[in-house]
């Protein structure tokens, strides 16, 4: 038996699966049993290796108790190499994936886009960053004039006061907290903040959502068509001055669980107006209150106010079928 054992465990080393004591999620979906081999047989057949394999990725042990709450960054990545079908995705994928998301499943997403959408994403993003390169360089000229570089210490955050920030918010139990601090020149993380009810909103312990947002391994914990709606929702907001008056939003989650949520964001800028930290506050709401939101801000409900007029408790209640919708199969 033994060597059998050893047999099995070489032939699924070499052929790239793995055992699993649970169906797979698509199995799930469809009430339908599942071997133990990684990808499964059925996945293998419809050609879904990949949602079959990712199913199992969250599923990480606990490692040792640690009692950081932040992770600082001394060298950048590369960005990814991607081929989205619209070249003007690019910079909007960067920027999600430079906050430590995955990059395949935007890319999918907003391949998705019908003709008209991607041709009107792309004007509007095109006049926004002919705006923000005029006031750049306005900004450079000013700094010649005067004799500065675009950056020096007086204008970057204080990491060690970041960092004492965190640690008040670990003992915030309804709160979550989320806040990464940014380059001014460069606008790359210098270091990411989170506390222990932040993770926990988002199904892992504060050890395992720091390490996902270091390597760019978090999960839009959204079904597609919501993240395409929070997408076109995004064009409301851009010329929105968060430093002044912070963007609050209702919307919902899959995962860990059906959820609807209540994030508050504001940007920090220094003397030069250069965005040196982004902070988010997350809390969860119940129906009731998403309904009350609906009636009384609709302007700070994406779903709604890109034509979905469900209330909270059907929203909740359609969340497998929402996910289990596949916008590249719909045609965007």
């Amino acid at each position: 038996s033994k060597r059998l054992r050893n047999a099995d465990a070489r032939f699924c080393q070499f052929n790239d699966v793995r055992r699993a004591s649970h169906a797979c999620e698509p199995c799930k979906r469809i009430k339908q049993k599942c071997g133990d081999l990684r990808p499964c047989s059925r996945c293998v057949r419809n050609g879904r290796k990949d949602a079959c394999i990712s199913d199992n990725a969250d599923q990480i042990e606990r490692p040792l108790p640690w009692g950081a709450h932040s992770i600082l960054f001394h060298a950048s990545r590369p960005f990814p190499i991607i081929k989205p079908k619209h070249q003007w995705a690019c910079k909007t994928i960067y920027k999600i994936w430079a906050a430590g998301y995955q990059v395949h499943g935007l890319v999918k997403i907003l391949d998705s886009l019908s003709p008209t959408l991607a041709y009107a994403s792309a004007r509007t993003l095109e006049m926004l960053q002919g705006s923000s390169n005029a006031k750049f360089d306005q900004l450079s000229h000013t700094l010649k004039r005067i004799g500065m570089s675009g950056n020096f210490d007086g204008n970057t955050e204080s990491l060690e006061r970041v960092a004492r920030d965190a640690e008040m918010w670990e003992a915030q139990t309804e709160y979550g907290f989320w806040q990464f601090v940014l380059d001014p020149t460069t606008q790359e993380r210098r270091g990411v903040f989170i506390n222990s009810r932040f993770a926990e909103q988002c199904g892992f312990h504060k050890e395992e959502m720091l390490a996902r947002l270091a390597n760019y391994e978090a999960q839009v914990p959204r079904p597609e068509l919501d993240t395409l709606r929070f997408f076109l929702d995004d064009f409301n907001h851009l010329l929105d001055d968060s430093s002044h008056a912070p963007i609050e939003r209702y919307f919902r989650v899959f995962h860990p669980c059906p959820a609807l949520a209540w994030t508050l964001s504001v940007k920090t800028y220094n003397s030069l107006g250069q965005c040196t930290k982004v902070t988010t506050l997350v809390k969860g709401i119940s129906p009731s209150e998403y309904d009350a939101a609906v009636a009384r801000t609709p302007s700070m409900c994406p779903l709604w106010v890109m034509g979905d007029r469900r209330t909270g408790r059907e929203l909740l209640a359609d969340v497998p079928a929402d996910r289990a919708l596949c916008l590249a199969r719909c045609g965007g």
